[in-house]
């Protein structure tokens, strides 16, 4: 599923204050936005430079091609056609991911 299947869904995404809502009794839904969150936690932590001092580079998923407004520049998944940059989602995951790696 994308964040735009997520989000229609009842799924609330705030990637800036690094919550999520959903909608109770879904734990179906839930489950599988938490392994779609996982995945992207995943990849990403893992295109992290070792040294701290060094910037994170732009994050993409195996197989993603440049950003495109429409499309998530990260796991290319799409998005409402006028914006531009990471879904929701992937939001999310890197903020997740910068936090796990002590980044933020």
């Amino acid at each position: 599923m994308t964040a735009l299947d997520f989000i229609a869904a009842g799924v609330e995404i705030d990637a800036r204050a690094n919550v999520v809502f959903g909608p109770e009794g879904q734990d179906e839904l839930i489950g599988a936005f938490r392994v779609e969150l996982a995945r992207r936690i995943d990849v990403m932590t893992r295109q992290f430079p070792l040294l701290r001092d060094v910037p994170v580079p732009v994050m993409r998923m195996p197989g993603v091609e440049p950003a495109r407004f429409g499309a998530c520049d990260c796991c290319g998944d799409t998005m409402k056609p006028y914006r531009g940059g990471m879904c929701e989602l992937c939001q999310l995951a890197l903020m997740r991911a910068l936090t796990i790696a002590g980044r933020v």
